[in-house]
């Protein structure tokens, strides 16, 4: 290989540190999801084919992005809190308070290593959280503090009382009881998973128990779904059935940069928890249609 060729070649280590560099200042300046792949290569000057080999995907990429940060920064903090405790003696709050708060403002006076950005990029996590983000930081309170925080991945969620007429459910029987098409923004074949919103509460009030019983369910994560995979159509279609409509969707098409598919496997609350849903799918679209009729009057 020529001598110019291996000048070009740089070490791994290298090209991780910058496309954790690029990822940590991109995700603060415009978010998660609001970060394109196409972005993070070309701020790192890397090809995908770089990001891909280091970190797999975008949601192990933000993963590496955090821990790099808050791995270091909570050994600190416990480290700082085991210093100062002393063998029955209450540790007095401004002694907590400095242990905690003193890593982040040493973090944040870190201009030049990245510091201030990863501040920054966690100010913005707790207002607009991606779902992966909330997975990786309730795992790691629960792990570093011995925190009883579990993670809850659910269906859609739909029921009475949601009154956003841009969702699918509300809307669409909103649509139906004005004797309206119902319209949907995509192409219909986007797939989903859905869960009606009394399933969704009682399947959170079974795992705070069992997170009561059994603490050791810590920093662990449940799905819960009626496992029911259907397109927008297929729903929309369930719906004018119980309705008793035979009006046709208007189809639009508009959608952009949303995901195709997404569904869940709840077969670990199932084993784990103990949990079933206590209504079907079908069931629960009755009660929903009940909800809005009664709201409107009908």
């Amino acid at each position: 290989m020529p001598a110019s060729s291996l000048r070009t070649v740089k070490p791994p280590h290298e090209t991780r540190t910058r496309i954790l560099d690029a990822a940590e200042e991109l995700f603060m300046l415009h978010g998660f999801e609001g970060t394109s792949m196409r972005q993070l290569t070309a701020k790192a000057d890397v090809n995908l084919a770089a990001v891909n080999y280091h970190f797999g995907s975008k949601d192990a990429l933000i993963e590496a992005v955090f821990r790099r940060r808050l791995d270091p920064m909570n050994a600190a903090r416990i480290a700082a809190l085991d210093a100062i405790e002393a063998p029955g003696r209450p540790l007095p709050p401004e002694a907590i308070i400095r242990a905690f708060v003193g890593e982040s403002l040493r973090m944040i006076e870190d201009a030049k290593g990245g510091g201030r950005n990863f501040i920054r990029l966690l100010g913005r996590t707790y207002t607009e959280p991606a779902k992966a983000v909330r997975l990786l930081i309730g795992q790691m309170y629960a792990k570093t503090y011995g925190l009883p925080v579990c993670i809850t991945r659910c269906g859609n969620f739909f029921g009475g009382g949601d009154l956003n007429w841009n969702r699918l459910v509300p809307g669409t029987i909103r649509s139906v009881l004005r004797g309206e098409r119902p319209v949907i923004r995509s192409d219909g074949r986007y797939t989903r998973d859905y869960l009606y919103v009394e399933d969704g509460a009682r399947a959170y009030l079974t795992l705070a128990e069992q997170m009561a019983a059994t603490p050791a369910l810590a920093g662990e994560v449940f799905n819960f779904s009626y496992e029911q995979r259907m397109t927008v159509l297929e729903l929309v279609a369930r719906l004018l059935d119980v309705m008793g409509s035979r009006l046709e969707p208007d189809v639009r098409n508009e959608a952009s940069h949303e995901i195709r598919d997404q569904y869940l496997d709840a077969a670990k609350a199932r084993r784990m928890l103990g949990w079933t849903p206590g209504f079907t799918l079908e069931a629960g679209l009755r009660k929903t249609v009940d909800w809005y009729t009664r709201y409107f009057g009908g």
